[in-house]
């Protein structure tokens, strides 16, 4: 006989987000931070020196996991909290790389590992050369921040901040260092943000979202967002940001809303199906069909397939017109590799080759060799019909 639940109590089983909190406690109270924390007088949150970090006088935080947990703790404490690079996804409608549903799905299922893409891969190798050009641009000393932090009334509030600001021979934080690497200059401008989010200095908006969140939880007032651009001129920006208090509030009520009806009983926040990165995500949960059919909401799935016509229809005349415009340069450029405006090239048409593997002949001379090279993949192709008919055996 197997054990079955109790009548009545199925309900009481822990939800994904109980489960994913207390498995962030548990791997969490491992490590023994205080006891290096009062070993140090508060200097250090593990055994090895190298690791000392600045303190923050009267923080409203903690450290609670130091930089080199080791990576289950890491991903366990990414799960059981809200952090910077997460919170502006709450809030900001058009963030460029989250969104609710995308955080949401981080928390409940792990989310991708992007520490072998380029981009996250020298964003950390050129952290401490940005923090020091920072600190050098500012007149301060670029001090180690130690780890993971959190609100010590609200735990699920995590910062981890990339360097704390200090005087050159002091280890008492005044501000946080946030440090970026960019592919182009948009959006950055050397100069400063007020608390009325005033000022010269120009930042993305979810990276002044990042910032606000590191200073509120630490409690700091001033922040510096510092990034070094990987275009051919090299700029450096260097952005001063005064802590705007009523902006981090709106962030933390965000984030708490966010936990408690969200994460904690696995309830999906809506979905952004307009953002780039939904479909990947979409396809990332759902790689493989489970089910032969599912009924759809008749009304809601009869609006999306008139916006869906409507949208073909006004794409395919968008199809058509970039067609013409292009042919029409064609025709203007004949037989040339580009053609002027003035001093401006604006149409480019040069000669461009191209090498491929015959394919079909490969196997038909060498089918040994082809068929040892040949990888087979599956993917789930998507296919909208309003014009469909009803099935008959629907109708049994």
């Amino acid at each position: 006989m197997t054990d079955q639940p109790i009548p009545g109590t199925e309900s009481l089983a822990p939800s994904r987000g109980q489960a994913l909190a207390a498995r962030d406690r548990e791997l969490l109270a491992k490590y023994p931070v205080e006891r290096y924390l009062a070993r140090s007088g508060g200097r250090l949150a593990c055994p090895h020196p190298a690791h000392r970090f600045a303190q923050v006088p009267n923080s409203p935080a903690r450290i609670i996991l130091p930089e080199c947990g080791g990576q289950d703790a890491w991903l366990a404490a990414r799960g059981g909290g809200i952090g910077g690079s997460e919170v502006g996804a709450l809030v900001i409608k058009d963030h460029p790389y989250e969104t609710p549903f995308s955080v949401f799905n981080t928390k409940m299922n792990g989310g991708k590992d992007l520490s072998g893409e380029a981009a996250v891969e020298w964003g950390h190798r050129l952290e401490d050369v940005v923090a020091e050009k920072c600190a050098e641009e500012i007149g301060l000393a670029s001090r180690f921040a130690g780890g993971l932090w959190a609100n010590m009334a609200d735990p699920v509030l995590r910062v981890t901040p990339d360097r704390f600001a200090c005087k050159p021979r002091s280890w008492r934080a005044i501000g946080v260092i946030e440090c970026k690497t960019a592919g182009d200059d948009d959006d950055w401008t050397s100069g400063s943000i007020t608390a009325t989010g005033q000022g010269t200095g120009l930042a993305p908006l979810h990276y002044q979202a990042q910032i606000q969140w590191q200073m509120g939880i630490l409690g700091l007032t001033k922040g510096w967002l510092g990034c070094f651009v990987l275009g051919r001129e090299r700029d450096y920006y260097v952005v001063e940001v005064d802590f705007n208090r009523p902006w981090f509030e709106e962030l933390a009520a965000e984030a708490r809303r966010f936990w408690a009806e969200s994460i904690l009983p696995d309830e999906p926040p809506m979905v952004n199906f307009r953002h780039p990165k939904t479909e990947a995500l979409l396809k990332e949960i759902h790689p493989n069909v489970v089910r032969p059919t599912v009924d759809l909401d008749v009304d809601e799935a009869e609006f999306w397939l008139k916006d869906y016509v409507d949208a073909a229809a006004k794409f395919k005349a968008a199809e058509a017109d970039l067609a013409s415009i292009k042919n029409y340069f064609r025709f203007m450029v004949e037989d040339a590799a580009a053609g002027y405006v003035g001093d401006r090239k604006i149409v480019s048409n040069p000669e461009v080759g191209s090498t491929r593997i015959d394919v079909g002949a490969l196997k038909e001379k060498y089918p040994e060799i082809a068929a040892e090279l040949t990888v087979k993949g599956h993917h789930r192709r998507l296919t909208i019909n309003p014009k469909a008919k009803a099935d008959p055996k629907r109708l049994r």
